[in-house]
């Protein structure tokens, strides 16, 4: 399934993409789907905030083209993020905690043996659904 899903997202370019264990089900299949992933329902930020996107709040832009290229949905051992989000977070960070790799401009993130999920989660934090970050985006 790994290799299967490197594949996919050398070939497709997804925006970001990623692979862990929960008992979570998405319902990705529409763009207006308003589903939280298991990591935003979690965070910090206040989706149902109605001052911004016309009064709609944050939810319905979580699927767009423009949210998903600058805010990571989920934090995962395994991801893969487009060059947008990539170029947000520092490098050296980063690789210190995973190993990075490039495809087609298509970065894969692993998580390190012997790292944790928490370190990860620090490197990533540029392009983390966090409040103060991401009023801006939408």
């Amino acid at each position: 399934m790994a290799r299967g899903l490197d594949s996919f997202a050398a070939a497709r370019l997804p925006l970001q993409a990623w692979t862990s264990q929960s008992t979570w089900i998405p319902v990705f299949d529409r763009a207006d789907g308003y589903e939280c992933t298991v990591y935003e329902e979690y965070s910090l930020l206040n989706w149902f905030r109605g001052i911004f996107t016309h009064g709609y709040a944050l939810n319905p832009g979580k699927m767009s083209v423009q949210w998903c290229s600058n805010v990571l949905r989920m934090l995962a051992p395994n991801m893969w993020l487009c060059r947008n989000l990539i170029d947000q977070v520092d490098r050296t960070a980063l690789e210190a905690v995973a190993q990075v790799s490039e495809t087609n401009g298509v970065c894969k993130v692993g998580l390190r043996p012997g790292c944790s999920l928490e370190e990860l989660e620090l490197a990533l934090l540029p392009i983390l659904p966090v409040e103060s970050a991401r009023i801006s985006v939408v």
